[in-house]
């Protein structure tokens, strides 16, 4: 548990210096205006079905037995060989016939794999055409059947195995974005540099066509934020999300009407940590006061399988795991899951994607070879998987389904 706290509070570190390099990004005129920003429609929120969530009996240090809600578990153990060496995951997509891996390699690489876990490629790690230098993202494209990773200042395209094919130019700085059936949808943060959008630099939200016009743009925000943020702030489930640094909601944006929502709204004002603190002032009032105080600063990873929602609330002294059953609406969660290795020899810690109706999630399961001979709901196909894993294999995939409750 606190190999993957540390590992977390990481990330976001690591995340916030790595925002401070893109400042003051240069666009020529014709990249301006290849835009068109004169037709750009401002999207605004609409917050009349949002749904509000009472977090706060989760806030204290209460332990959850996520093992027992677990309906169903597929291991997929990715091959390890001297080119498929994960290091330090990132964010996972699972495709009808791959699996595709973002990690910290050289400054964050991408990897992949088959559904069965066997080595296909890891991307050339370079700067030159079809090689990756600084990736940011990536996103598959459903529709065309293509892998879409970011490497700033373009985007570049490859076979789903990970062929080069092209990359284009953008015109604005981003961080996250996903695929749309009729173009992009970019996240964007405040301090990349696109103060060439005009009126529309604030907004950080952008959904462009494929040739990337700017079609609209929302979700405005100050540019006095002080404290850390999610590497990940758009997510892909069945449909969009959005989470933004320093707020309690998560946002939809429904693609085939164009519109965007505040889908949920998380209550944990007893613990909320004060405005003054986020926006205004300096980092070090906001590190003081995450560090003296438990307050909870915002809404992190929102991740949505078929019947099931995860929340992730970001706090100094111990993030908080929340589920909850879309159907019935109760909710599970806290700081710590106390599975009882008799029913679940393992407990998923981080998530890093959906699939369907399974959350994806990644341990070193040779751990956990000590408990694997107990009845548990393991089937013996996976008793078998992790009983064959030695020390210095990568990691296992765990995709596991929750029952209803």
């Amino acid at each position: 548990m606190k190999k993957h706290a540390l590992l977390s509070f990481i990330i976001l570190i690591l995340f916030g210096c790595h925002q401070q390099r893109e400042r003051q990004i240069r666009f020529s005129e014709e990249q301006i205006n290849s835009l068109q920003m004169d037709s750009t429609l401002v999207l605004p929120t609409e917050t009349n079905s949002a749904i509000t969530l009472d977090f706060h009996p989760f806030l204290k240090d209460v332990q959850y037995d996520l093992g027992r809600m677990i309906k169903d578990v597929v291991l997929v153990p990715l091959e390890t060989t001297n080119k498929s060496l994960i290091s330090t995951p990132l964010k996972v997509i699972a495709s009808d016939s791959n699996i595709y891996i973002m990690d910290e390699y050289k400054g964050q690489g991408l990897i992949i794999f088959d559904r069965d876990g066997k080595f296909v490629k890891r991307l050339p790690s370079g700067q030159g055409p079809g090689e990756l230098y600084r990736l940011y993202d990536f996103a598959f494209d459903k529709e065309n059947n293509e892998l879409v990773a970011y490497q700033h200042p373009f985007m570049m395209f490859f076979t789903p195995s990970g062929q080069y094919l092209r990359q284009t130019r953008l015109s604005f700085g981003f961080y996250n974005f996903m695929v749309i059936p009729e173009g992009y949808v970019f996240k964007t943060l405040d301090s990349q540099g696109n103060e060439h959008l005009g009126d529309l630099k604030d907004n950080t939200l952008l959904i462009t066509d494929k040739n990337f016009r700017l079609i609209s743009a929302g979700l405005p925000f100050p540019s006095d934020y002080n404290g850390l943020g999610n590497r990940n702030q758009l997510y892909n489930n069945n449909s969009i999300e959005v989470t933004l640094k320093g707020r309690d909601t998560v946002f939809q944006y429904v693609n085939e009407s164009n519109l965007l929502r505040a889908e949920y709204v998380i209550d944990y004002s007893k613990k909320k940590m004060p405005e003054q603190y986020l926006f205004g002032g300096s980092y070090q009032d906001f590190d003081r006061a995450a560090r003296q105080n438990d307050y909870f600063f915002y809404v992190g990873e929102f991740f949505d399988t078929h019947n099931h929602s995860y929340f992730n609330l970001k706090s100094f002294n111990g993030d908080r795991q929340v589920y909850r059953d879309k159907c019935s609406g109760n909710m599970i969660g806290g700081y710590i899951t106390n599975t009882d290795t008799n029913i679940l020899p393992f407990y998923p810690y981080l998530i890093y994607g959906t699939y369907g109706k399974y959350f994806i999630s990644m341990l070193y399961l040779q751990d956990f070879k000590k408990y694997c001979d107990k009845p548990s709901q393991l089937s013996d196909k996976n008793k078998q998987i992790v009983k064959n894993l030695k020390e210095d294999d990568n990691e296992t995939l765990i995709f596991f389904e929750l029952k209803d409750f």
